[in-house]
Parts: C-alpha cells; structure tokens; sequence
C-alpha cells in the first residue's frame, strides 16, 4: 500500500516540493531576462509577491509556466518537474 501511495505522490508530482535554493538558479537561468527583479515593464510582470502575497495560485501559476501565455512562451520541454516545483518553491519567497 505504501508503495502506491508513493507511486502516486511522484505521479502528480507532489512529493517533491521543491527547494527555494534549486529555484533561484532555475529563476536566474529562465526567468530574470524577462521578469528582472523589481522592475515592471510591458511585456513581463515582476514575480515579486506573485505567489507569496497570494495574488496568484500556485496551480494557475504552474499552467502558466508551463503552456505559456501571452508573450510569455511555454516552458513545459524546458523544465523538468522537480525544476518547475523548484521555481515555485523559490516564487513563494519573494
């Protein structure tokens, strides 16, 4: 039983919950070009409070990383699982 339930939890990807460290470096290499620090511009919002201010949930948050939206391209054959749960883990603390 145990075995499945762990079957299951890597499935859905829940098991890992990500590292804010692992993140940053995934924030860094894919994400700062367009979402620079606390700067606005036109075509890419700060990610500051993004998630930790609740403005954005984490599940929309992750369709959006992955399939893309507006200028934003997908990066779901970028990004692994455990990089994409690591990006998010890293988007809660700002």
């Amino acid at each position: 039983m145990l075995f499945l339930i762990c079957t299951a939890c890597v499935a859905l990807g829940g098991c890992h919950r990500g590292s804010p460290d692992a993140g940053a470096i995934v924030y860094k290499r894919y994400c700062f070009g367009c979402h620079r620090g606390g700067t606005t511009q036109d075509f890419a919002p700060s990610l500051f409070g993004y998630l930790s201010e609740g403005k954005h949930n984490e599940s929309e948050t992750r369709r959006i990383i992955r399939d893309g939206k507006g200028n934003m391209p997908p990066f779901r054959k970028r990004l692994s699982r455990s990089e994409l749960n690591d990006l998010l883990a890293y988007m809660r603390t700002l």
